[in-house]
């Protein structure tokens, strides 16, 4: 009787800590925090596995995160900032490595990056 009691207090606390975590990516999210909505997601979905909700969340999370990174990937290759953009796309392509655009925008950067010719600026 002992054991079987100190088994439900053991899952009702694993219980909390997914969905502690899961509220504090729910938190993270609203504040567009996307990185760190990422890392709480995955905790949660790691301990709960099997809870649809989280693995929506997670990948909601990751491409919202992965949209902020390419943008500022695009901003940073706009003011030539080339290894720092090439760094900001790979972290958006490691979120979302589905996406195509993605990989060719990094590959276009790379070539402004390697390329002698310097960009045209805006006057």
């Amino acid at each position: 009787m002992r054991r079987s009691g100190l088994a439900w207090l053991l899952v009702g606390l694993w219980g909390c800590a997914s969905a502690g975590a899961f509220r504090a990516g729910e938190r993270a999210e609203k504040r567009g925090e996307f990185d760190v909505a990422v890392l709480q997601y995955a905790k949660a979905l790691k301990t709960a596995p099997e809870n649809r909700g989280y693995r929506v969340s997670l990948e909601r999370a990751r491409l919202r995160a992965s949209a902020s990174h390419a943008a500022a990937g695009r901003r940073l290759a706009g003011r030539g900032l080339f290894k720092e953009a090439l760094e900001e796309y790979r972290l958006a392509l490691d979120l979302n490595p589905e996406s195509g655009t993605l990989a060719a925008e990094l590959r276009a950067v790379e070539a402004r990056r390697q390329s002698p010719v310097p960009a045209p600026a805006l006057d």
